[in-house]
């Protein structure tokens, strides 16, 4: 009974294997998008959708030229994911790209135009038919276990798990040791300060949509390879359920994880006006209590008073950014600290303090004191 048991299990969780192979890289494309978007981007399924269709058609030709399984199972990858690369590169430089810096309702509609535009193609294409590929390595298999009740898993779903698994394992090493990882990280963090920093915002869109798509299209070709079955209409559900389960991996919070984190700031000189200020932003890292509210407190050079700047907690803002208004005195390599701290709204109860040091590289003092004249046709007084 016991090593029926152990079979039964064994046999349960090899099946496991097999379906987080599919839903593992596609979900991970999605997060990948929509973590330095903070938008809902529903065209990971359409990009599934032609990666399978084109997993398909490698294969019948593969098939039909008498390859062997493992160059059938190999082209019909590295055609899947040169398809899915491609429309995710021509969908980020002329629908998303342009979209990124509007509002999350314009960015959604994009995507969704561009899935219903994909599907309308692929629909005419397939003569609006499924389509099949015949099974590759049939009836191959590992056995995994002798006993009561034999375990074992087919060749093909071992091919599948371990593409799966070598690819997630790419992502993280690049996304932890390199610097695509650390510009990315940036870019999640706050996209403006990224921006000013120098950093290529939308060209990380344009190489985040093409990695991330191709990503996915491992999710097509094993709907190919192990499935068998594709047609046009599967994208809009492929979609859905990326976003479903990028977000149910968010749902769990740490009760002992900090509420905020300041993830970048500092001092800005603006010589167009002879301004200085400073400020940071601040990334939620779990639910904020409803009707909370946010106080930041800044020091101010030469003074005991600080500068003090409150907003009220938004649901599904990550994001919250302080500044004060212009100041003077800033002095060189001098620590000037800031404080926020998150209260109840009605009772004032300090739930969480975050504090941090920013200092400037320069004094202001060898700034100027009064805001330059621009000369030149088209030019106003720069203001007193």
């Amino acid at each position: 009974m016991l090593a029926h048991s152990f079979g039964y299990w064994l046999q349960q969780l090899l099946n496991a294997l097999t379906i987080a192979s599919f839903y593992v890289p596609l979900t991970v494309a999605y997060a990948l998008v929509q973590g330095i978007t903070s938008k809902i981007f529903l065209s990971f399924g359409d990009f599934t959708m032609y990666a399978a269709f084109a997993a398909l058609y490698a294969g019948l030709a593969a098939l039909l030229a008498g390859q062997e399984a493992a160059m059938t199972l190999a082209g019909a990858l590295m055609l899947a994911m040169l398809c899915a690369a491609a429309l995710g590169r021509v969908a980020a430089t002329h629908v998303f790209a342009p979209l990124i810096r509007g509002s999350a309702q314009a960015f959604m509609i994009g995507s969704i135009g561009v899935s219903i535009a994909l599907q309308e193609v692929m629909r005419i294409q397939s003569g609006n038919r499924d389509l099949w590929l015949p099974p590759v390595l049939e009836g191959a298999a590992v056995r995994i276990y002798d006993g009561p009740f034999p375990v074992q898993i087919g060749l093909v779903s071992v091919a599948a798990i371990a593409t799966s698994i070598a690819a997630i394992a790419i992502v993280l090493a690049v996304m932890k040791h390199s610097a695509i990882g650390r510009v990315w990280n940036a870019c999640s963090q706050s996209e403006r300060l990224a921006r000013l920093s120098g950093v290529d915002t939308v060209a990380v869109l344009r190489w985040t949509c093409v990695g991330s798509a191709a990503l996915a299209s491992i999710s097509g070709w094993i709907i190919s390879t192990s499935y068998g079955g594709v047609n046009f209409s599967m994208g809009l559900i492929l979609g859905f359920k990326a976003m479903f389960a990028s977000a149910l991996s968010a749902c769990e919070e740490q009760v002992d994880e900090p509420y905020l984190k300041i993830v970048g700031g500092g001092f800005m000189f603006n010589l167009r006006y002879s301004k200085a200020t400073y400020g940071f932003v601040a990334r939620q890292l779990r639910t904020l209590p409803e009707g909370s509210v946010l106080e930041a407190s800044f020091d101010l050079p030469g003074r005991d008073t600080k500068y003090v700047e409150t907003q009220p907690a938004f649901p599904g803002k990550l994001q919250y950014k302080f500044e004060t208004d212009g100041i003077f005195g800033i002095r060189k390599n001098t620590p000037y600290k800031v404080k926020l701290r998150l209260l109840e709204a009605k009772t004032g109860k300090e739930l969480t303090v975050v504090e941090h040091s920013f200092q400037s590289d320069i004094d202001q003092e060898g700034l100027p004191t009064k805001p330059p004249v621009l000369p030149g046709a088209g030019y106003e007084l720069a203001p007193e």
